[in-house]
């Protein structure tokens, strides 16, 4: 579904309970020893939140049901802000990397070349040896949002440019849905490009409280209710390879595509017209490095529905050893195991 660009009532963002959180495997041997494999892009996490406790009234019950009602429980995206991190915080400046051409993801350092005009914020977490991971931030704060939480300052070999929307010499648009800013005139060769900015999370309901939310009204203003889940959603655009590996979704027309490899497509794959006794390859992940010794293991993984009224057979690479068996209407998950090469049903 969509986005709908509002925020969260702020009333019920501070008290929120949780946090970031990874999707982990985990498998253990039975001598002991365990594998543990992400699901998500290496180092990536989602902020999960539960706003329950901060629903101290019949006013704050009626504002949640309300907002709850405008987004459709689960089905459409909101703007959250995330009490415990919702800034760039001590850090004084943060890297804004380039874009790589193919708008997906930095590969360069955060310095101007001359001719590019276009970057994107990024939230850096250091730690103690010298790494650094780094966050994309899609949903800065924007010029109407409360002046409190909003501030957005970009720096040129820490010259300020532009802040809160007054620019300094140059012409900095910038993109509240997206977290891109085009500099114009484009910065000079090596000039260091910085941010210092407020953000929200694009977020969602939990899927627990799509069908119902669990509300029940007592004697007075005495009411009881469950766990409402607030859950962090990715908005990176992939496409090609990136679609594959990273995230996204299609739609694959088995009846126009009987013979094929049709995985090399994304990582939710609805398989539709398919025919009976249909087979589907999956596709061998090490095409997409120099060598299979590089293919990282277990954060490449699949979502497989089979929306067809025929049960359709899931094979490795080879095309001659069966995964499973996908009956109508079936969804399953498949990881890539790399040390024995192959994948797992999870």
């Amino acid at each position: 579904m969509g986005f709908h660009d509002i925020l969260f009532p702020k009333l019920l963002s501070y008290g929120t309970r949780g946090g970031a959180g990874y999707k982990t495997m985990v498998v253990e041997s039975d001598s002991g020893p365990t594998v543990r494999a992400t699901s998500w892009r290496p180092g990536s996490s989602r902020v999960l939140m539960d706003v329950a406790k901060t629903v101290q009234s019949r006013d704050d019950l009626s504002l949640l049901i309300d907002f709850y009602r405008t987004v459709h429980g689960s089905a459409y995206g909101f703007r959250f802000l995330d009490a415990l991190d919702w800034s760039t915080n001590r850090q004084k400046h943060i890297g804004l990397p380039r874009f790589h051409p193919d708008d997906r993801f930095p590969t360069n350092p955060p310095t101007g070349d001359g001719s590019n005009k276009l970057f994107r914020l990024e939230k850096h977490y250091p730690d103690d040896w010298g790494g650094v991971f780094r966050r994309r931030i899609t949903r800065p704060t924007r010029p109407t949002d409360d002046a409190q939480n909003r501030y957005l300052a970009v720096f040129a070999n820490g010259v300020p440019i532009y802040f809160n929307g007054t620019n300094f010499g140059f012409q900095t648009a910038v993109e509240y849905d997206t977290g891109k800013l085009i500099i114009d005139p484009a910065p000079g060769n090596g000039v260091s490009i910085e941010a210092a900015f407020a953000f929200h999370v694009p977020a969602r309901f939990g899927l627990e409280v799509d069908r119902r939310l669990d509300a029940a009204w007592r004697e007075g203003d005495n009411f009881e209710l469950g766990s409402i889940p607030i859950v962090e959603i990715t908005e990176d655009r992939h496409t090609g390879a990136e679609k594959l590996l990273y995230g996204g979704h299609d739609d694959i027309d088995l009846a126009a595509n009987p013979f094929v490899l049709p995985m090399f497509h994304a990582q939710y794959m609805r398989l539709t017209n398919g025919f009976s006794g249909q087979a589907v390859v999956m596709p061998d992940p090490t095409v997409f490095y120099a060598t299979a010794a590089t293919t990282p293991t277990g954060h490449l993984g699949f979502v497989l529905e089979n929306a067809t009224s025929f049960t359709i057979t899931v094979t490795q690479p080879s095309g001659f050893f069966t995964i499973m068996t996908l009956p109508p209407n079936w969804t399953t998950e498949l990881y890539w195991m790399g040390g024995t090469r192959q994948w797992v049903e999870r």
